[in-house]
C-alpha cells in the first residue's frame, strides 16, 4: 500500500453522540472493488435463513434485494457470528433478478442516526467507533480530519439523496496542476473508482501513459466504466505524478500511481481510476469514495471525516 498522509493538524471541540460500545461487522471487497457485508434474510414462509452480501455505500436508504414477505427480519452478522437486527423502517425491499443490496451509511442514514460514527478498516465496519479507537488503528502519524461543511442538497424529503460535503483542493505532484475550493461529496462510486480530478489533469495522465506506447482500448467487462489502455506495464507507471487531494486546513491525502492506476497483469492493461467531476449544470462536484483505496482506514460522523493509513 503506497497511499501517503501528510498531516497538519487541526483541533476541533465537538460533542460525540453515541454511546456504549462497538459493534465490529466483517467486511469484504467484491469483484467490483467494492467493500460489503453479510446479512440474513429470515421470516414466516421462508424454508430457512440465509445469508446474502449487502454493498456499502454513501446513500441514505438501506437496499435489501430480495421481495418483502409477512414478517421478514434482516440482521447483520457479527464478528462473533452473532446477529444485530436491522430495523430501518425506510430500508427498501427490491425484488426481482439480482437487484443490489445496499447497507447505506450516508447522512440522515439509519445507521448514522442510531450509531452516530462509524469507521471502515478494510476488515471491518465498525458502529460506535470512537476516535480513541480508530486512531489506535491508524499509522503514527498519518492521521488527518476535516470537518463536513455542506450538503449537496436542500431538499428534505426522504426520495432525496443527501451526501457528505467537503471543501479542499486537488493538485498533482509536479504541481501543473491546481484547483482550489473543490468541493467534495462522498459518493458510491462503482468499478474501482476513487473519485473525480479535473479534466485536463485527468487527459494529462492518459497522455502519459499513451506516450510511453499504451493504446487506448475500449471499453470491456473488466472495467465498463472507466478509460482503459492496453499494452502498459508497470514501467509505464514512473513519469505519471502523485495526486493530492487537500482537506482544508487540516491535511493532505496523497495517491500515487500505484494508487490511482488499476493493472491487469494478464491482459496488459492498465484502468485510471478517476472519472472528471460533475458539470456545472448539476451543479458541478468532485467524487471521493475513500472505500476504493486500498489500505486507508477512515472514520465519518455527523460532523467530521477522518482518515489514515492502515496499521
Amino acid at each position: 500500500m503506497s497511499t501517503k498522509t501528510l498531516i497538519l493538524f487541526l483541533k476541533f471541540a465537538i460533542a460525540i453522540r453515541c454511546a456504549g460500545s462497538a459493534i465490529s461487522i466483517p467486511a469484504g471487497y467484491n469483484r467490483q472493488g467494492s467493500p460489503f457485508v453479510n446479512f440474513t434474510i429470515s421470516g414466516v414462509g421462508l424454508p430457512s435463513n440465509f445469508t446474502l452480501p449487502m454493498t456499502v455505500q454513501f446513500v441514505r436508504t438501506n437496499v435489501v434485494g430480495f421481495p418483502r414477505i409477512p414478517e421478514t427480519h434482516v440482521e447483520l452478522r457479527l464478528r462473533d457470528n452473532g446477529l444485530m437486527p436491522l430495523t430501518d423502517p425506510m430500508m427498501h425491499f427490491q425484488g426481482g433478478s439480482g437487484p443490489e443490496s445496499v447497507l447505506a451509511i450516508g447522512t440522515r442514514s439509519w445507521i448514522r442516526n442510531s450509531y452516530g460514527s462509524i469507521a471502515f478498516t478494510g476488515d471491518s465496519l465498525i458502529l460506535n467507533a470512537s476516535r480513541d479507537d480508530f486512531i489506535s488503528s491508524c499509522i503514527p502519524e498519518s492521521y488527518l480530519s476535516t470537518v463536513r461543511e455542506t450538503q449537496s442538497t436542500t431538499r428534505l424529503d426522504r426520495s432525496t439523496p443527501v451526501f457528505d460535503g467537503y471543501t479542499g483542493f486537488i493538485r498533482d505532484g509536479h504541481d501543473h496542476f491546481h484547483a482550489a475550493g473543490v468541493h467534495y461529496e462522498l459518493r458510491p462510486l462503482q468499478n474501482g473508482m476513487i473519485g473525480s480530478i479535473p479534466d485536463d489533469l485527468f487527459r494529462h495522465i492518459e497522455s502519459i501513459l499513451l506516450t510511453h506506447g499504451a493504446r487506448r482500448s475500449e471499453r470491456n467487462a473488466w472495467n465498463p466504466l472507466g478509460v482503459v489502455v492496453s499494452n502498459c506495464f508497470p514501467g509505464s507507471l514512473t513519469e505519471l505524478p502523485s495526486i493530492i487531494f487537500g482537506f482544508g486546513s487540516s491535511g493532505e491525502l496523497v495517491l500515487t500511481p500505484e494508487d490511482y492506476i488499476s493493472m491487469n497483469i494478464e491482459r496488459n492493461e492498465c484502468s485510471i481510476r478517476f472519472r472528471a467531476p460533475a458539470p456545472a449544470a448539476v451543479p458541478g462536484y468532485y467524487s471521493f469514495n475513500p472505500f476504493m483505496i486500498k489500505g486507508l482506514n477512515f472514520r465519518i460522523s455527523n460532523d467530521f471525516l477522518e482518515v489514515c493509513d492502515s496499521l
